[in-house]
């Protein structure tokens, strides 16, 4: 049994079971963790004791003993708890294995100073951001960090520390005397600051992005490159937001968050959407008209119409993106943009715009949720075009809404619009291959029974919202992945929903496509403008209905309510998004993406830390290489010789004296002649220096280094 005075056990044991305790109180508390911490205390304690017990009793027999003891505890909670057995499986084997690893890091005066700096680092800055802490946590990391000042004093005069313990141990425990204030410090300057560094790191990295990326191909926007490469629609892998600021809206708002169209995709690859080479007719008056005379045919009523109609304008300024893409929402009356380039069903411009390029527009706001709007839908497809009603549109755009609009002949538009429906009807019920007949076959077992086009997208769209939304997703290799997310995977983000719904539209002969672009949230603001930055890049569908043009539907399931919730609330004008299991879907969805997110940083954490003990031991090693190096202190300079010796050529036993182990080696062969000659000599010097007192002349320390540095 070893003799142990307190500090000897304080320094030992309880600082690093301290240090254990705060570090995992500390990243339970701030990451959220879904970890008891009053378990992960309890078998932290049951661990300290253990390694206090082998500390101080170090036979053999012990240490076997306290090991079935562990496997004992281990045992129990898997038999005998019945909650949460698996969390305290886990903390046990956590417990014990760090409390035994951070002892032996501990032996280090630099990784006490780190642990007490860092911990007490941690916990005033976070409590400058409104974290509350316990007063036994506030009283540890008082400990570590005194700690961590006499071990800085004792290393700067060559002293020990252990002395100070009961000190400062004394000093921490006082606080827990000392009254608190309720009312938190007003450090708004630290806010300050730390939103001014974080907005020139984040200007820096934004602009160096800008100005080095490069625009692709032809500088078409996707939704996963947000502006900075033509990297398409890869649906197997998932997605990277980038909180970079891309657009300015200025203007009106509108009463739902804002879907801009970036670019429309018809032709499904299996993995991939592409633009197809269809050349439709420019005219994008010919769709908005086509819905405004569905809307006019339906009632003249001047209340009706203006509740359920909005006409807009909007000016769109292009921030830290370079593309040749136009955004604008569906149903647009105009766009201020000359030379408007044709490519598939998109409106580009004439070149790649980059920043502060601006356009403005006008559009249609209509409430497609509304009961009066749901009726139009239905009955479109029954709509006859008549000359005198098609005039009517012109008239009761300028007197109800103030708004004129260049007049598109009535032989023109009919023309222009069997023509727009024939090529819609070429174009967009390809599905090719990659469509397999089970998917054929779940669209028509969902749609069973319904009666129009729209009923049928309504159904459709409903169905999709019970998959579960994952923007992490990784697809496996050589599967088709509108079977692998409709039948196995059942999770995606919003092209993997976005896909589904275009597909099982064409397998029921509804035209249909899939659209990149933005799903603006009127909630950032940049002086009178609205900002659009990358993690707002969206994928939804269209979806085409004869006699009013293509509208809009959004399968995926985090954007329900946003899309299906009318723009007033009352019994006759709002269809709620009916789904028995939608709330518990969602709800557990949260949940689950909580854990993540707190399990993901812990992970990065550890990480970190395993970084930083691999600097820190490095550095230790070249310090240690450069103090030896410098170093005159005889003591510092045998010590690092006898090290290398017993590296080399074996341990000296404990009951061997320094001149006894030195003579041992000169017996043996592989010693070099040349060393054994300054062993003896070295060892004498040593014992004098140690036992009697006498000093040792500089030369003789730079024979020793001389030694040292040749094994």
């Amino acid at each position: 049994m070893k003799k142990y005075a307190v500090t000897d056990i304080l320094d030992i044991v309880i600082i690093p079971l301290i240090t254990y305790l705060v570090v995992g109180l500390l990243l339970i508390q701030l990451c959220l963790l879904p970890v008891s911490s009053l378990h992960f205390a309890v078998w932290g304690v049951m661990a300290g004791i253990v390694l206090g017990i082998c500390r101080w009793f170090p036979a053999r027999a012990v240490t076997i003993g306290m090991m079935g003891y562990e496997l004992g505890m281990i045992l129990w909670v898997i038999f005998f708890i019945k909650s949460n057995t698996m969390e305290h499986v886990i903390i046990i084997l956590i417990s014990l294995f760090s409390i035994y690893l951070l002892q032996f890091l501990m032996k280090k005066r630099i990784i006490k100073v780190l642990a007490g700096v860092t911990v007490m680092g941690i916990m005033v800055y976070n409590s400058i951001l409104g974290e509350e802490f316990s007063r036994i946590l506030i009283v540890s990391a008082i400990i570590l960090f005194l700690n961590a000042i006499s071990e800085m004093i004792a290393f700067f005069y060559s002293g020990n520390a252990k002395s100070l313990i009961c000190i400062y141990a004394a000093v921490a425990f006082m606080t827990l005397l000392f009254p608190v204030s309720k009312e938190p410090y007003g450090w708004d300057f630290v806010f300050r600051i730390k939103n001014s560094l974080e907005k020139a790191v984040e200007w820096v990295v934004t602009e160096i992005q800008y100005q080095f990326e490069d625009v692709g191909v032809d500088g078409i926007f996707h939704y996963k490159s947000t502006g900075y490469s033509d990297s398409g629609m890869d649906l197997t892998q998932g997605i990277l937001d980038k909180d970079v600021e891309q657009l300015l809206i200025e203007g009106d708002r509108t009463k739902r968050n804002l879907y801009l169209k970036g670019n429309v995709c018809d032709v499904y690859k299996g993995n991939t959407w592409e633009t197809g080479e269809n050349i439709m007719d420019k005219d994008y008056r010919i769709d908005t008209l086509m819905a405004l005379y569905a809307i006019f045919h339906k009632t003249g009523n001047e209340e009706e119409l203006k509740r359920f109609i909005k006409i807009g304008e909007q000016k769109v300024i292009l921030q830290n993106i370079k593309t040749q893409s136009l955004f604008y929402p569906a149903k647009i009356l105009d766009i201020s943009v000359e030379n408007v380039a044709a490519s598939g069903d998109n409106l580009r411009s004439g070149q790649v715009n980059k920043r502060g390029y601006s356009y403005t527009y006008r559009f249609v706001d209509i409430d497609y949720a509304s009961s009066y709007m749901m009726e139009i839908l239905e009955e479109s497809s029954q709509i006859i075009y008549e000359e005198e009603e098609y005039d009517g549109i012109y008239v009761k755009l300028k007197e109800l809404f103030g708004v004129e609009m260049e007049k598109v002949p009535f032989e023109e538009f009919c023309q222009k619009a069997e023509t727009y429906r024939q090529n819609i009807y070429d174009c967009y019920l390809v599905t090719g291959s990659e469509v397999s007949s089970r998917v054929t076959e779940l669209a028509e077992n969902i749609v069973a029974g319904c009666g129009s086009s729209y009923e049928m997208s309504k159904k459709l769209e409903k169905y999709l919202y019970q998959y579960h939304y994952n923007k992490e997703i990784c697809v496996p290799e050589n599967v088709n992945v509108l079977d692998w997310f409709l039948f196995e995977g059942k999770e995606g983000y919003c092209a993997h929903y976005a896909t589904a719904l275009s597909m099982m539209l064409r397998c029921q002969k509804i035209p249909s496509r899939v659209v990149e672009g933005f799903l603006v949230d009127y909630q950032k603001r940049t002086g009178l403008a609205y900002s659009i930055s990358g993690e707002m890049s969206h994928v939804w569908v269209e979806a085409y209905l004869d006699g009013f043009g293509w509208i809009r539907l959004e399968p995926t399931v985090i954007n329900a309510g946003n899309a299906n919730t009318a723009w007033y609330f009352n019994t006759t004008d709002v269809e709620e998004v009916e789904d028995d299991n939608a709330g518990e879907i969602l709800e557990t969805e949260e949940e689950k993406e909580q854990q993540t997110v707190s399990w993901l940083l812990l992970l990065k954490l550890l990480g970190v830390m395993a970084i930083l003990i691999i600097i820190i031991l490095f550095g230790m090693f070249v310090h240690k290489r450069i103090i030896l190096r410098k170093s005159d202190d005889p003591d510092v300079v045998f010590m690092n010789l006898l090290s290398r010796l017993e590296k080399r050529y074996g341990v000296k036993n404990p009951s061997e004296t320094i001149t006894e182990y030195f003579g041992h080696l000169c017996s043996m062969e592989e010693v070099p002649e040349t060393v054994k000659e300054r062993l003896i000599k070295a060892g004498r010097l040593m014992e004098c220096y140690w036992y009697g007192n006498k000093t040792i002349s500089v030369e003789d320390v730079k024979e020793m280094k001389r030694i040292g540095e040749k094994e």
